[in-house]
């Protein structure tokens, strides 16, 4: 579908597209090829598309999966894809929020791919972890800088309690970028294709994945602290036993968030709980 095609459907149906729900629509044929080549999708798969949109990406996976289950928010857009591909059994829409969707019950693992609007980047992330043990892996587009944090390893300056929480849960890689000129209309930042692997267990162990959840936000909410005065100030806990924990870790009590490692956040979080478990 060329820009000016996809216009003149938009014109026809008078349809436009949604700046509250971040709809900004995958056109150029090349890049549709690119993106379709990397979700790689098996014929006995299952693939939930998260806000099909146009189609652009529908039309391809339709030949490939099993089931392609299209979740799609828009009302008038939902009119749209119904129409457009009543003809193929195995496509089944869904106007619902993603977010408040349960997954189809399904033989084996299902695939899923969207082009998130920002606003729900981390709410889905959220979800895809809730539902990991249901799908293989996930294929996204998010906004560049997003993807940056989502990959980011420890030193990085992009590394935050994002980059924890998403590299605890997924191996995630960014595949390609997306230059905002193949969009409709045109979004103000570039994008990035992101695979996520979903992991059948946590990356490192830890006795409390909650817990370890809520440190990790703790410890970068004060980016400009070091972790020890971070944490004093987060979670009541003397100055002084906050950095016993990160000399015994082999750290300076001048280190910051960011510097840390999974395994160095999970045995930080595993000592906390253990300490006010203690004076429970």
């Amino acid at each position: 579908m060329t820009l000016g095609q996809l216009k003149l459907i938009l014109a026809q149906r008078k349809l436009r597209p949604n700046k509250k729900l971040g709809q900004n629509f995958l056109y150029d044929p090349n890049m549709i090829a690119r993106v379709l080549r990397s979700i790689n999708v098996a014929k006995e798969e299952t693939i939930v598309e998260v806000g099909p949109g146009m189609g652009a990406l529908t039309e391809g996976l339709l030949g490939s999966a099993k089931d392609i289950w299209g979740v799609e928010l828009d009302k008038g857009f939902s009119e749209y894809l119904k129409e457009r591909f009543s003809g193929f059994p195995n496509f089944h829409l869904v106007h619902e929020d993603i977010l408040r969707w349960s997954l189809p019950q399904v033989e084996g693992k299902i695939v899923l791919a969207g082009n998130l609007p920002y606003q729900i980047s981390s709410p889905f992330l959220e979800w895809l972890v809730q539902n990991r043990h249901r799908i293989s892996r996930a294929f996204i587009t998010v906004q560049s800088e997003f993807a940056r944090r989502m990959t980011a390893q420890p030193g990085a300056r992009e590394a935050s309690s994002l980059s924890c929480f998403v590299q605890m849960y997924t191996k995630p890689e960014i595949l390609f970028k997306i230059p905002r000129t193949v969009f409709y209309p045109s979004p103000e930042v570039d994008s990035a294709f992101v695979k996520l692997i979903l992991l059948e267990k946590p990356a490192v162990p830890v006795r409390d994945e909650q817990s370890f959840r809520g440190l990790i936000r703790k410890g970068f909410s004060h980016r400009r602290k070091t972790l020890a005065n971070a944490l004093h100030k987060e979670l009541e806990l003397p100055r002084q036993k906050v950095e016993q924990f990160l000399t015994e870790l082999r750290l300076s009590p001048d280190i910051r968030a960011e510097k840390l490692t999974l395994q160095q956040w999970a045995w930080l979080s595993d000592q906390i709980k253990s300490l006010t478990k203690g004076s429970d």
